[in-house]
Order: structure tokens, then sequence, then C-alpha cells
């Protein structure tokens, strides 16, 4: 164990220089890092889309850009962490960009997954065996602090999840754009058919498909990027929902804040999942059954585990139920989206609506 006075101000750098769902499966160690050490700042090496992530979180202080202009620039990055006078960085995934800009700016710990060559260029290995997928991204993710003597992680008394923060103002402009956008006041319900191309996709058929059969009793949205949006309303199944069920591209702060106010959020494991399990909102994913793309591995990381897991080997009600199916690893159907039906998704939305 790494010996430092709990009552001393250090700075701390997480480094996540990835997308918006391994980000907030991160948040945990915030909280972690400020639990013990209580008068440090803990601070984000990240991309700047993820910056509106960590808006009025109490256990993160600030970040720190990744690119500069949108580029990388590792002397530009160097400079900056110099600037910023770390004292411990946290890399998860030690790689070529960020690895070597922490040991350039010299930071004095630099702690993280002994799992690649990078690695020695950190000053504390932990070994982890990510790759089995045994675990959450967030259970891994708690076990690198162990050298730094926070909380010892264990799934049956731990007391840190990914949060986010919506402000009174932010909420009540989402709920006002709610009502302007629909008649009737119903239970919201959000589908959001894209994952930038991060797993193993449902479909956008399946859940327009869904969504058509949702409408006449929930209000339904349809959410996406603006190419995602625009391939969707291109399909022929768009043409069965009403202009009023598809969600035009907003900020990710407005789009949080919509997602916030819904009874239920249905998409593949993608970032959104995450921001709706971080909000509190119930939650069905798409997932295949490929090791590296489970719902295990990737799931949302709540208190309760409440998350409903959907995939080609059946239904799962948290990630923690998952079981792996009794094939080989390269077996097509474990990636097979086609077999979950939009009659036994509707069926299973419906069971979960009537508990509101």
């Amino acid at each position: 164990m790494i010996k430092l006075d709990v009552s001393k101000s250090y700075n701390f750098l997480i480094v996540r220089p990835d997308h918006i769902g391994d980000v907030i499966l991160s948040l945990p160690v915030a909280e972690s890092l400020k639990t013990r050490f209580k008068n440090s700042k803990v601070y984000y090496l990240a991309k700047d889309y993820t910056e509106p992530l960590f808006e009025n979180n109490p256990f993160v202080d600030g970040m720190i850009n990744l690119n500069t202009n949108g580029k990388f620039d590792k002397d530009a990055l160097v400079d900056r962490l110099k600037k910023a006078h770390i004292d411990i960085s946290i890399s998860f995934v030690p790689d070529k960009e960020t690895t070597p800009a922490i040991y350039k700016a010299g930071i004095p710990i630099r702690i993280g997954s002994f799992i690649k060559l990078y690695s020695l260029l950190l000053t504390k290995r932990v070994r982890q065996k990510r790759s089995l997928c045994l675990k959450n991204e967030a259970e891994y993710n708690l076990e690198i602090l162990k050298p730094l003597g926070c909380t010892p992680y264990d799934r049956k008394t731990n007391t840190f999840f990914p949060k986010l923060y919506i402000t009174k103002e932010e909420s009540q402009k989402a709920k006002a754009f709610i009502e302007s956008n629909f008649s009737q006041k119903k239970p919201l319900v959000i589908l959001h058919p894209g994952s930038h191309g991060n797993s193993k996709d449902w479909g956008i058929a399946n859940f327009l498909n869904l969504a058509n059969k949702l409408k006449s009793d929930y209000n339904v949205l349809v959410s996406g990027s603006l190419s995602e949006i625009e391939s969707i309303l291109k399909t022929k199944e768009a043409k069965n929902l009403d202009e009023n069920n598809f969600l035009k591209p907003v900020g990710l702060r407005e789009f949080i804040s919509i997602i916030n106010e819904a009874s239920l959020f249905m998409t593949n494991s993608t970032g959104p999942l995450h921001v709706a399990g971080a909000l509190g909102v119930q939650t069905i994913g798409f997932y295949p059954d490929k090791l590296t793309m489970n719902c295990l591995r990737w799931g949302s990381f709540t208190k309760d585990d409440n998350g409903i897991y959907i995939t080609p080997s059946g239904v799962y009600h948290g990630f923690q139920t998952y079981k792996q199916p009794d094939l080989s690893q390269d077996d097509p159907k474990r990636t097979d989206m086609s077999v979950i039906k939009v009659d036994d998704v509707y069926k299973e939305v419906c069971l979960e609506l009537k508990k509101i």
C-alpha cells in the first residue's frame, strides 16, 4: 500500500479518455477518493464532449481536456498536466497516448492496471484479468484504488455508484418540453436505437416497431445523434410514428435532463444506458452474449442492480443474474440479436411499466 496522509490535500487525476459509458462507470472512483482524502481535489483527463457529465458533481473538481483544438498533441497535454500539479494519476487501461504523457509530465505516483506494455510507465501496477469479464467495469475500476487504502471493494457492502446531477432549472426545462410535446400526461418511454458501433445492436426496425406498439398507452420518444435520427427517419417503420415521437438532437446536458424525466429508457449497450442508470431511471438494455460485450461486464452499475438485460439467451433482471450460455465463444448464436422478438419485448416492457 502507498503511504499517504489522508488529511493532506492531493491532486488526483482519473484518466478516462474514452466514451460516455466508460466515463460514467468510473465516477464511483471519484467519490471513493473524495471519501478517503476529504481535503484533496479530483480531476479527470477526458475528451471534451464528456465534460457535461461532471457538471454539479461534488466529487469532481475539474477536467483536463485530452485533445488540443480537436486533436491529440502530447506536448501540449504534458504542458497542461504540469500546470495542474497532479500528485497521483489513476489509469484504468494504460494506452499509448495518455500513459507516456503522464509519465513525461512527471506525475510522482502513477497507478493503473498491469495489462499492457505501457503499464511499465506506471509506478504502481495492479494486476487484473479484465479480459475474463467476470465483473462489471465499475468493479474493476474501484479495485484499482486498493494501493491507496480506499475502502476495499466488496459487492455486498459497496456504497459508491455512478451519479449525475441535474439542476432545478434543467429539470423544469425538461418537464416543459415534455408537456409541450405531448397532449396527455402519460409515462415517458425513451427508445435509443443506436450505439455508435460499440456493440451488437437490436436493430432500428425493431425499436421503431416497438415504439409503434407503445405509443397509444405511453408518451414515446425515439432519440439518437443527428446522423442516427436522419437514418431512422428514412426507414419505412418511421412512417408509423408521429413527428413528436422523435427527439431532435440536443446538447448532452439537455438530453440528460430529458432522460431524467423518463419512466423507462431502452437502448443497446451504449453510453445513454449508463446515463439513465446513473439518474436512477429504469433501463432495459439489449446485449449480445459475446464475452467482451455482455451485460455482466458492461451493464448499468446501480445500487439495486435493477436494470433489465435482454440477450439472445434470455432475459436477466440485474447484471449479477446473467449466465453465460453453454456455447463456444465463437458461436454466432451469441450475437444473433434477431432472435429477440418485438412482441416478447413488448410484454416485458408492459410488465415493467405496470409497476409505476
